[in-house]
């Protein structure tokens, strides 16, 4: 049995009172934010289950991003390799025109020029960055060129040329995440790209004989 007193009545409806503002300024609070779990002790349970389908958008949204992003730099690519396969053509042009005997020596060496000039372009080609910065072509190792060039004189040449090209990039193109562990290549190797064969590694040495006896090192 509870004792009626004379400032119970009031108590109760203090009490009430600052129940119903507590539980109105609540629902205010989750209509302004329009969410109806503003901190995380006002449903545990539910709480966690936003944060998993959030964290799971967020993923979506990076695959998606990831995709665009293929997407762009392949498009890139393309009228990179169109501008590299009309350098080609135009030098399989200039070789067929110098094997012509009508030509006269000089002729013939400002053609070379011109190839010089045309393998120069290729080679900028291949050294193409994105927009971040980092090589198109030299596989996974995107932070260096995908290509070294050695240049010096030749017989009949007017100054230097192109007399090397060396592929210093990686064979495993850099490759991004689609879907949940599904991943595809989003870059270009050089070696697939510009070369006619795989790298090998080839020895100067014959060494069908020889028998590793210990651990040891190679270089190349």
């Amino acid at each position: 049995m509870d004792r009626v007193s004379t400032n119970m009545t009031n108590d109760d409806m203090q009490y009430y009172l600052q129940l119903r503002n507590s539980e109105m300024n609540t629902l205010q609070n989750q209509m302004a934010e329009g969410t109806r779990i503003k901190d995380l002790r006002d449903d545990p349970v539910s709480a966690a289950h936003s944060v998993k389908y959030l964290s799971k958008i967020d993923r979506l949204n990076r695959f998606s991003e990831n995709i665009d992003d293929i997407m762009s730099e392949n498009a890139i690519t393309e009228g990179y390799m169109v501008s590299a396969n009309n350098i080609i053509h135009r030098v399989r042009e200039l070789a067929i025109q110098g094997a012509n005997d009508t030509y006269t020596e000089f002729e013939k060496k400002i053609m070379g020029e011109e190839v010089n000039q045309l393998l120069n372009e290729l080679v900028s080609i291949a050294n193409a960055k994105t927009s971040d910065g980092t090589s198109m072509f030299a596989g996974d190792k995107t932070q260096s060129d995908a290509y070294r060039v050695l240049s010096s004189r030749v017989p009949g040449s007017i100054s230097k040329v192109i007399t090397d090209v060396q592929y210093s990039g990686s064979i495993n193109p850099v490759q991004a995440e689609i879907s949940e562990s599904s991943y595809m290549d989003a870059g270009f190797s050089g070696n697939r790209v510009f070369w006619a064969e795989h790298q090998q590694i080839i020895s100067n040495r014959d060494t069908q004989d020889y028998v590793v006896t210990e651990d040891s090192k190679f270089r190349i």
